[in-house]
């Protein structure tokens, strides 16, 4: 089932019958309502619905993660690929709309998209293309030159999604640039602070400060940063002030040198940590691969402060790290002094575990799914091997046939009474035969 009235093109010249003796390169259609069967076209439109088998697939792709890239950063990588699809299924849906249309005013014909400026029918490339760039352009708000009403009904709803498509990347880019904000300004802090507590160290030293005094300053210089950090963690952030100081007095810091393992999973999970300074690497369960880099000012293993609970994952870090510490039962005897801050970080931990679970639960269906992919793998190359074991041992069988008929032929004095071969009639295959339990005998030339 095809459409009709082809053109036939032989080496860019073009038949309306086919030419014996020319080589064909394609055949083309001018896409006209009168040469396309209305069953094929509904035939094309009820093959799309296959389309709707895509969704689990389109759903997984946009929550997926990808390794050591920043969500900001691989959700807009996930739109700009998804508008990419979508320009496809626009122009598909365009095309067939413009084949319904009779006018020559349409579109395609208007703007030779059909048939080029020498009167020949374009390739099927160029049409594609040309159809593919416009619904881009249309998508972005560079409208079709169109005339026809089918076509202005399409565009109108074209600007209605691209609104949509727009607004989801403007806001990814404007996600990446706050998150780039935040990192710059935590990586500023740092940097200031050493500054700050080199400087702070050298004037005391010069100026004879005891050391109980220099001690002092520089634990309350580390109090106020480590009270910077908490107010920067979503959980603590709307928190009241005496809340989060009465967190920092029972915080304690520690410095770990490059690749120490802060927990492994399966540890009791007693502790959370926020980055002082310095990057740790968050590991699946085998160390085989880093699901996500976190930097200064990221905060970790926050469920274990509410539940009993063991760790998901194994933390290591990547260059020398300052950790702050806060112990499960230090943070639980300040909670009780706050059963309000208690029930509303219990809530959004809930809504964090929920997130996590769901997470894990969609790591174990890709690790299932890959597994499986695996298993079919590796059937199928068994079959295909047991396949050409049976043709070689077919091909054997044929191989002593033909030998056996040659020797009937041309040296029947080699064969015995029986119709077998025997060996010591042969030079050769006694001591081959001794060296290999399975040789191949060729035909004697």
């Amino acid at each position: 089932m095809s459409c009709l009235k082809p053109t036939y093109v032989y080496s860019s010249r073009f038949f309306d019958q086919p030419q014996p003796g020319l080589t064909l390169t394609g055949v083309r259609y001018d896409y006209q309502r009168s040469n396309i069967p209305p069953e094929l076209l509904w035939y094309g439109i009820l093959r799309s619905i296959k389309m709707m088998r895509t969704a689990p697939t389109f759903l997984w792709a946009m929550n997926a993660k990808i390794p050591r890239i920043p969500d900001t950063i691989s959700r807009l990588l996930k739109t700009l690929v998804f508008s990419i699809f979508l320009s496809h299924v626009d122009s598909c849906c365009f095309w067939v709309m413009e084949t319904t249309i009779t006018s020559e005013q349409r579109w395609i014909t208007a703007t030779r998209v059909i048939v080029d400026a020498d009167g020949n029918l374009t390739s099927f490339t160029e049409r594609y293309l040309r159809n593919f760039y416009g619904s881009q352009r249309a998508l972005y708000f560079i409208p079709r030159g169109v005339s026809q009403l089918q076509e202005i009904v399409f565009q109108a709803i074209e600007m209605l999604i691209a609104a949509v498509l727009y607004g989801s990347i403007f806001g990814n880019l404007a996600s990446i640039v706050r998150a780039l904000d935040s990192r710059a300004a935590l990586d500023k802090a740092a940097k200031q602070r050493n500054f700050n507590k080199e400087f702070l160290a050298h004037y005391m030293i010069e100026h004879g400060f005891s050391p109980a005094l220099q001690r002092k300053i520089l634990d309350h210089e580390e109090f106020d940063w480590q009270h910077n950090l908490v107010c920067s963690v979503p959980i603590f952030k709307n928190t009241s002030r005496a809340f989060r100081l009465a967190l920092c007095e029972r915080i304690t810091s520690i410095r770990l040198p490059r690749g120490f393992l802060v927990c492994k999973a399966g540890d009791q999970a007693n502790e959370a940590f926020i980055i002082s300074a310095g990057t740790v690497d968050v590991l699946t369960p085998d160390k085989s691969q880093v699901v996500v880099e976190l930097k200064t000012g990221a905060f970790f293993g926050e469920i274990g402060l509410f539940e009993k609970t063991t760790r998901n994952a194994t933390i290591k870090t990547t260059v020398e790290t300052t950790l702050c510490v806060l112990r499960k039962d230090y943070f639980h005897a300040v909670l009780d002094n706050y059963p309000d801050i208690r029930d509303r970080l219990g809530k959004e931990i809930a809504k964090r575990k929920q997130q996590q679970t769901q997470v894990i639960a969609q790591r174990k269906r890709e690790q299932q799914a890959e597994q499986e992919e695996r298993e079919r793998v590796r059937q199928q190359d068994h079959l295909q091997l047991n396949d050409l074991r049976e043709v070689e041992a077919s091909s054997a069988t044929s191989l002593g046939s033909s030998f056996l008929s040659h020797l009937r032929v041309k040296r029947p004095s080699l064969l015995s009474g029986s119709g077998s071969v025997s060996a010591g009639a042969l030079p050769g295959v006694a001591s081959a035969a001794a060296r290999s339990k399975s040789t191949t005998l060729m035909p004697l030339s």
